[in-house]
């Protein structure tokens, strides 16, 4: 596609977006969710490991325990997240990393970003208020923050979702200088909350299909999850909330039927092999084969728009987009045929 058709008619896009919220999930006014009641934990982890890790007998003590309350978690957090190596007594291994002055350093600086945490806190619960009120049967996960020292961002298991504070300090941040610009972008505190929703949507609606997902098959279950934290998360900025920059995200607005032609043109959608899929779902700079402007994973705000178009044509509810997991199906009756501008 060349140049000249990426940038035919951006502003009449952008326009016909903003009306076309008014059948989205952008338009409507979030449902009250005052008498919606919800039992959720909020574990510091990250605050009691670094203080008794002040003293070997009393962290022990610690991990014996939170190896009861967090048995999958415990497991997987120093001989996996952390790399621990089975030679040495894994005591002595949480010992040095929790006394090491580097991490030390890092646990304070979340304590300057985040403070007490309350605010993060509240987000959650009001979120996952929401959730329940769009999903009454689905499972809801306890919130935990951990101390990953820069490996693991989020971790969701079985029913708690694990995150990482230290990973959101702020593009600015030097602990976070070397990964690239366009991930230290949304490495911001308000990035915490909704990426932590995403996971855990990522995970318990992720698709019940044995051996490789198609490209479109990806993207219906990204825009599925998408869907659900936009709900969940009313007042999130879109930027945030795929996060794009404010300028990709009126990228993905004003070339939103370039995007769709170029994957058709591709005719990628069916396609099942990795690389073709990370192509245009994985983590990049700009998508493949489109203009330098666009985000990386593009095709997961493609995969948004057919499932918000779906659920609008079919009128359906959040629910009944769950349960179909018939990615063609959704594309067909969702009638998506983004306008040429």
């Amino acid at each position: 596609m060349s140049a000249k058709q990426w940038n035919s008619a951006a502003a009449f896009g952008l326009l016909l977006f903003v009306l076309s919220l008014a059948w989205g999930c952008g338009g409507n006014t979030p449902p009250d969710i005052s008498k919606v009641a919800i039992d959720q934990g909020f574990y510091r982890l990250d605050e009691l490991l670094m203080e008794r890790a002040k003293d070997s007998l009393a962290l022990e003590q610690c991990l014996d325990s939170l190896a009861l309350e967090h048995p999958e978690f415990v497991h997987l957090y120093g001989p996996e997240l952390l790399g621990f190596v089975p030679q040495v007594p894994i005591m002595s291994q949480y010992l040095s990393f929790f006394s090491d002055s580097e991490i030390r350093a890092l646990y304070d600086s979340t304590q300057q970003v985040f403070g007490d945490f309350e605010k993060e806190k509240e987000a959650f619960h009001t979120a996952f208020r929401f959730y329940r009120h769009y999903l009454p049967e689905a499972r809801m996960p306890d919130i935990a923050l951990y101390l990953f020292g820069f490996n693991y961002v989020v971790v969701p298991l079985d029913s708690v979702l694990y995150i990482a504070p230290d990973q959101y300090l702020g593009p600015q941040s030097t602990y976070l200088a070397h990964l690239p610009a366009y991930i230290k972008a949304r490495r911001g505190p308000e990035y915490l909350v909704c990426d932590g929703i995403k996971a855990w949507c990522t995970l318990e609606f992720a698709p019940e299909k044995e051996g490789e997902l198609s490209l479109l098959e990806e993207m219906i279950w990204q825009g599925k999850v998408l869907a659900i934290t936009k709900r969940c998360m009313p007042e999130v900025p879109d930027s945030v909330l795929f996060g794009f920059t404010s300028a990709q995200v009126k990228f993905c607005i004003e070339h939103e039927y370039q995007i769709w032609g170029h994957l058709i043109e591709e005719q990628k959608l069916f396609a099942t092999d990795s690389r073709t899929v990370q192509r245009y779902m994985g983590e990049a700079p700009f998508s493949s084969g489109m203009p330098a402007e666009s985000p990386g994973r593009a095709a997961t705000w493609t995969g948004w728009r057919i499932v918000e178009s779906w659920m609008h044509k079919q009128d359906q509810s959040l629910a009944a987009l769950i349960n179909e997991s018939d990615a063609q199906k959704i594309l067909e009756q969702s009638q998506y045929k983004p306008k040429r501008r």
